[in-house]
């Protein structure tokens, strides 16, 4: 019988999950046909087709489903033996490579992560701060920090804390301008906007608002600064703008009804077990931002 690793058994499994050759491709950072050869390899050392290829889509064959769950178990049973290894271990080791949205990681990852590597020193921490989503799987991220609605996805999400999302503008702004109470106000106002989302979305407004945006950005911080410059009314999570309120540089603006909470979540690839390292770190994020 031909040999196949167990890379041949992950490829398969993320074929399924890619959904295309393509998607797989783009994921694993791979070529389109080293997937396509890839794959036509397993099945030739099984001398079974596990997919069926056409021009639209990919489909499981019948031997391709029950090969596909004994995957997984296999995979699964990996994951759990190196769990038990680190769990007979004195400490956490190796790496634990973390996605975070920049603001997020400045803001509070910067004031907790050095606790959490005195606890793990002989666990290397890499970290990628960035305000898009990330492909844990062609990037070979650990677990990934997001905040806000998810999109479906064969990721598993873990909660860890909600966040306030506050109204805000510098009080020069206010004074000139005029505070705001419901969401007909705002269209008398200047808005700055976080453009990682719908401005619909982001207010919360009927879709036939006409709302005067004067500044849009992708990241929290910028519109920060330019909040406390008194260009307009800004939406941000309270981590962003709690020393800004604090020192009353920019003051909190009683939106009725208040802005929905902001969810954080770890979300890792969709495996049965979760490594030891990337449940410590939920578990200490948890501990640390729910206090």
């Amino acid at each position: 019988m031909k040999q196949y690793s167990f890379a041949n058994l992950e490829l398969f499994c993320a074929i399924v999950e890619a959904g295309s050759f393509q998607a797989t491709a783009d994921r694993l950072a791979l070529s389109t046909p080293s997937v396509s050869r890839k794959l036509a390899h397993l099945e030739s050392c099984l001398g079974v087709r596990l997919l069926n290829r056409s021009t639209r889509k990919l489909s499981l064959t019948e031997a391709g489903q029950q090969f596909l769950i004994d995957a997984q178990h296999i995979l699964n049973a990996a994951d759990e033996a190196e769990n038990k290894l680190q769990s007979n271990a004195t400490e956490l080791q190796g790496v634990l490579k973390i996605a975070a949205p920049l603001s997020f990681g400045i803001e509070v990852l910067s004031k907790h992560l050095p606790e959490f590597i005195k606890q793990h020193p002989k666990l290397e921490i890499k970290i990628q701060l960035e305000d898009h989503i990330t492909d844990l799987y062609a990037e070979g991220i650990d677990v990934a920090l997001r905040i806000g609605e998810l999109e479906n996805s064969n990721l598993i999400a873990q909660k860890i804390c909600d966040y306030r999302k506050i109204a805000c503008a510098s009080p020069e702004y206010v004074t000139q301008q005029g505070s705001i109470h419901n969401e007909t106000d705002l269209k008398h106002h200047k808005l700055l906007h976080y453009d990682l989302i719908s401005l619909k979305d982001e207010w919360k407004t009927e879709s036939n608002l006409n709302l005067d945006v004067v500044f849009s950005c992708n990241n929290g911080e910028m519109l920060l600064a330019m909040a406390k410059q008194g260009l307009g009314i800004t939406l941000l999570p309270e981590f962003i703008c709690a020393k800004a309120l604090e020192t009353g540089e920019l003051v909190s603006l009683n939106l009725y009804p208040q802005p929905e909470h902001l969810t954080l979540h770890a979300l890792r690839p969709s495996r049965k077990f979760t490594p030891l390292k990337v449940k410590a770190l939920i578990e200490f994020l948890k501990e640390k931002l729910t206090n």
